[in-house]
C-alpha cells in the first residue's frame, strides 16, 4: 500500500497540506502557518494584518476584519479582484451585490460606510 496524502480523518490532513504549502511556496515570507487565517497571510504578501485607525486596509481580508464583515469575505472576493477593485465600486454595484447575497440592511449599511471610509 503507498502512503496516500489524503486521509478520511477530518481536516487534519488539510492542515498539514496547508503548513507545507506556506512553507515552500511563499519564499522569503515570514508567513506562519499557525496564525488561524490563512487568508490572510496570503492576501498582503504575509505581512501582518493591522489597520490603522484612518481605515487604511491593504487587502479584502483585513477590511472585512477590520469593519466586522468576515462573512462577507467570499462574496466580497468574487466581485472584487482586490480591495482597490472594491474602493471604485459604485453606489449601483454595492445595490447588486446586496440584492444578489440577500446581505441584511444592518450588514449592508455597515459595508457601505466600510467603503466611504476606505475610498
Amino acid at each position: 500500500g503507498g502512503g496516500s496524502m489524503v486521509s478520511a480523518s477530518g481536516g487534519s490532513s488539510v492542515g498539514s497540506a496547508v503548513n507545507r504549502a506556506s512553507t515552500t511556496a511563499v519564499a522569503g515570507s515570514t508567513l506562519s502557518p499557525a496564525a488561524g487565517s490563512t487568508l490572510t497571510g496570503f492576501q498582503n504578501g504575509g505581512g501582518a494584518a493591522e489597520a490603522s485607525a484612518d481605515g487604511d486596509v491593504d487587502s479584502i481580508a483585513q477590511f472585512v476584519k477590520t469593519y466586522k464583515l468576515e462573512i462577507w469575505l467570499n462574496d466580497l472576493n468574487d466581485l472584487a479582484g482586490d480591495i482597490d477593485d472594491l474602493k471604485e465600486m459604485e453606489d449601483a454595484d454595492i445595490d447588486d451585490f446586496v440584492d444578489e447575497t440577500g446581505m441584511p440592511d444592518s450588514d449592508s449599511k455597515r459595508l457601505r460606510e466600510a467603503l466611504a471610509a476606505i475610498g
